[in-house]
């Protein structure tokens, strides 16, 4: 049974998450834009946290209309491995680090090169920053926090990818109701389910957080929001981890094969672990563990 302050934190987070999709709202309105209009390939580029919204956007796009000439890389790869030896493209590259060296140099090589580029990004803290991304196209977040920043950015590239990137019939008929509906209306629902779980990590003095690819991001996200909490929490591939020791696995009910083969391997080395699995479409799993993630953050 839930204490009156966990009810009172409940609330709170689906409030909040009602905010982060008007924030969204205004993202995705000035996105779909530059989508509409774009031409030939698209790289989805991302750095930190910008790996929500990207890989979201990734997978609907590839999902949906998979004859689209889409690709999703790391701002590093595409800056170093890819910017100088492709045709011009349209990129759109997402980011909650834009003081960083590789955002300033992914916005100068893709335009020397012709790219046409738009990056989507917490707004700068200091005038000298904002001065130098002044001249490249942008569709600044108005939010501090990093993991809500996130999640914004990835309600956005959710509703982005569904008005954009139709296909699938029924497929996309529900995934359109969900974006008018929003997440805000289940998110009492979502942590109510997983609350043995979150208490148990939320209470962990070391824990190991993993996923399949897909789920990725928001398993990055939730291992940030653990160490918020001063826990010492870290992301690795599934195929990597190796007990003794705790562990938190991401997935999805499409997963369910897969999993079960890794589970067995790591409860054979004596890995405690916890799971939560999502019954959901996988196109928009990323954004309910996520949430998750900032109820984690924002526990009391």
């Amino acid at each position: 049974m839930q204490s009156t302050g966990e009810r009172s934190d409940i609330r709170l987070l689906a409030n909040r998450i009602r905010a982060l999709e008007d924030v969204a709202k205004k993202i995705s309105n000035n996105l779909n834009q530059y989508l509409e209009s774009s031409k030939g390939r698209l790289y989805i580029v991302y750095s930190r946290l910008g790996y929500l919204p990207a890989n979201i956007l990734y997978w609907i796009i590839s999902t949906m209309t998979p004859e689209n000439d889409v690709r999703l890389l790391d701002a590093m790869s595409y800056s170093y491995y890819v910017v100088a030896y492709t045709e011009p493209s349209t990129i759109v590259f997402f980011t909650t680090d834009p003081g960083s060296n590789i955002t300033l140099n992914i916005l100068q090589a893709a335009r020397l090169m012709g790219n046409e580029i738009l990056m989507v990004s917490t707004r700068p803290q200091n005038d000298i920053l904002a001065d130098t991304l002044a001249p490249y196209d942008k569709i600044y977040v108005d939010l501090q926090d990093e993991i809500e920043t996130s999640i914004a950015m990835g309600i956005a590239a959710f509703n982005t990818g569904i008005k954009i990137y139709k296909g699938l019939g029924r497929r996309h008929e529900r995934l359109d109701t969900h974006m008018k509906e929003g997440f805000h209306p289940v998110t009492a629902e979502l942590i109510e389910k997983y609350s043995d779980v979150i208490d148990s990590i939320a209470n962990a003095m070391d824990i190991v957080v993993t996923s399949s690819k897909m789920l990725e991001p928001s398993a990055y996200l939730i291992s940030e929001a653990l160490r918020r909490r001063g826990i010492r929490s870290r992301y690795e591939p599934l195929e990597y981890v190796a007990g003794p020791g705790d562990v938190l696995i991401i997935s999805s009910t499409v997963e369910e094969h897969y999993m079960k083969e890794k589970i067995f391997k790591l409860r054979f080395m004596r890995a405690k672990i916890r799971q939560i699995v999502f019954n959901t479409d996988p196109l928009e799993t990323n954004i309910y563990a996520s949430i998750i993630g900032l109820y984690i953050a924002r526990k009391r």
